[in-house]
């Protein structure tokens, strides 16, 4: 994650909205975790009823929408992948432990960038996640403007 200055200062009402993108998908996550459709789409809502507030409101719903789109395909996988062994005469191996245990270190990861988005948007701040900050950037006009 990189965490950038804006030369701007937000108003009470952008970082509130920004910062609850971040703390809705948590919420969701959370709730949803045995049905990970209900968490990008509950995030996903947000962000479109966001879509008439300021280009760093936009931003940063957008990139919550993107993690909870990870979020989604990996647990996807891991439902897909329990059910079939629970249908079929399928045993759990090695691998999927493995891909259990990669999928609870990738979820920690994903709240921990959340809290930390949500914390530094409250101190004026714009936080970018790598991945998901590269395609924003292109999409997205500058951050700076209301």
């Amino acid at each position: 994650m990189q965490i950038e200055q804006l030369s701007r200062q937000l108003d009470a009402t952008e970082k509130q909205k920004a910062s609850l993108a971040y703390v809705i998908s948590l919420v969701v996550l959370i709730a949803s975790v045995p049905l990970p459709l209900a968490g990008f789409l509950g995030t996903l809502g947000y962000a479109k009823v966001q879509e008439k507030y300021s280009n760093f409101v936009k931003y940063h719903c957008w990139q919550a929408v993107f993690s909870q789109l990870l979020v989604l395909i990996f647990t996807s996988i891991f439902w897909g992948w329990s059910v079939r062994i629970l249908l079929t005469t399928q045993e759990f191996t090695q691998d999927y432990f493995y891909y259990l245990g990669f999928l609870v270190v990738f979820i920690l990861i994903e709240s921990i960038f959340a809290i930390v988005s949500a914390y530094q948007i409250e101190k004026g701040r714009h936080p970018k996640w790598w991945v998901i900050s590269a395609f924003l950037d292109q999409r997205i006009e500058d951050v700076e403007k209301n």
